[in-house]
């Protein structure tokens, strides 16, 4: 449901009589995710100077995608907002250790596209980030046993 759809239904419930009471408990029962999102999506801060990305961007992805430590990650380097919803992140310490995690990451960008685009900042946090996002294309093509252990080797090998 689009903000201003939903805005409109909020003020719609705020005007109902008493007898009305209970048709406005079930839509907001029904809609609630929506109404949550909606009011956190208000509540975030704009595109952070020098960061080529807004929290906003992100939206879909943080209501409803599957999110992880490394994933997450990904999102506050490219906003540079480290405050997500649920979870504060410390960025460079948070890497793929497996196939799932990995997984995690390659589904935030296939949702936000235009992340993408900006996996040279995450690279610039470690190393080990370095290593993963310029193999990202080998990785993408692995299965989920090879998939786990080119991501350890790839770490190992730059590890100090």
């Amino acid at each position: 449901m689009a903000d201003r759809d939903l805005i409109a239904e909020v003020e719609k419930l705020l005007s109902v009589q008493p007898s009305d009471h209970q048709a406005a408990y079930e839509w907001l029962r029904r809609n609630q995710r929506d109404f949550v999102a909606a009011l956190e999506a208000a509540q975030r801060p704009p595109q952070m100077p020098g960061y080529p990305m807004a929290l906003a961007d992100f939206d879909g992805w943080l209501n409803h995608g599957d999110r992880g430590l490394s994933s997450n990650m990904i999102v506050a380097v490219i906003t540079g907002v480290t405050d997500l919803p649920g979870k504060r992140v410390q960025a460079s310490l948070h890497l793929p250790g497996d196939a799932g995690d990995f997984w995690r990451c390659e589904n935030l960008l296939r949702a936000v596209p235009n992340a993408r685009e900006h996996l040279d900042l995450v690279a610039a946090e470690s190393p080990e980030w370095a290593a993963l996002v310029e193999h990202w294309d080998e990785l993408v093509t692995l299965d989920r046993d090879a998939l786990t252990r080119r991501i350890k080797a790839l770490i190992r090998e730059v590890k100090p």
